[in-house]
């Protein structure tokens, strides 16, 4: 569940995930960039994740996670204007967090950012909660295109 705004300063460190591992607290997620809309990318891909969050630190808050524990922990102790997730994570994977997430009631918007370009794929990710599935390789100005209409989407309610 997202924390309120007074929870918004607490370190990851300071919280215990409510998801399925409970003993697991800290994690190694970064922070890029502070400013008004904040992301959570959830991404393994170092070189990608460098690029990617040069690109939209211009606009946005960043975090970056490279597992489903860390991002677990990062959305349990962080608000989030929009979630993007890999599916391939080196401890599960992106459509699980998304259906977990969305078990727990976090409405924040999620992006599926992979590889696969699988049909199947895509429908079980929007399926399991995502609201939005781009596939690798990507244009930065769709995505960053894809990210403002979430916005759009959220702030209407």
């Amino acid at each position: 569940m997202l924390k309120n705004s007074e929870n918004d300063q607490k370190s990851s460190t300071d919280t215990v995930s409510l998801f399925r591992d409970k003993s697991i607290v800290g994690g190694h997620c970064t922070r890029v960039y502070s400013g008004k809309m904040r992301l959570l990318f959830v991404e393994d891909d170092r070189r990608l994740v460098q690029t990617l969050s040069h690109q939209l630190k211009k606009q946005y808050a960043v975090d970056v996670c490279a597992s489903v524990a860390e991002a677990e922990i990062a959305v349990e102790a962080n608000t989030y204007d929009v979630l993007i997730l890999d599916i391939s994570l080196p401890d599960g994977n992106g459509i699980s967090l998304a259906k977990e997430l969305r078990k727990h009631a976090v409405k924040t918007p999620i992006l599926i950012l992979t590889a696969d370009a699988k049909t199947t794929q895509k429908i079980l990710a929007l399926d399991s909660g995502a609201d939005d599935y781009m596939t690798k390789p990507f244009s930065v100005e769709e995505l960053r295109a894809r990210i403002r209409a979430l916005l759009r989407r959220k702030e209407r309610g």
